[in-house]
């Protein structure tokens, strides 16, 4: 990848990607969280669906 030659613009693309990186992780952190306190209670039953009945 070609790196730019302007400092300031490698320095904001550099921030870009940290920001973005933060911002994944914490989706990512806050999701486990929210997982983690609801508990497998809160997790809905998978169910099978009712059987058909064959319409003669």
């Amino acid at each position: 990848m070609r790196q730019p030659s302007n400092p300031v613009v490698r320095r904001a693309a550099k921030g870009a990607v940290m920001a973005g990186t933060a911002a994944l992780t914490a989706v990512a952190v806050g999701a486990l969280v929210k997982r983690r306190l609801d508990g497998p209670a809160s997790r809905k039953p998978v169910l099978d669906p009712a059987p058909r009945e064959d319409a003669e």
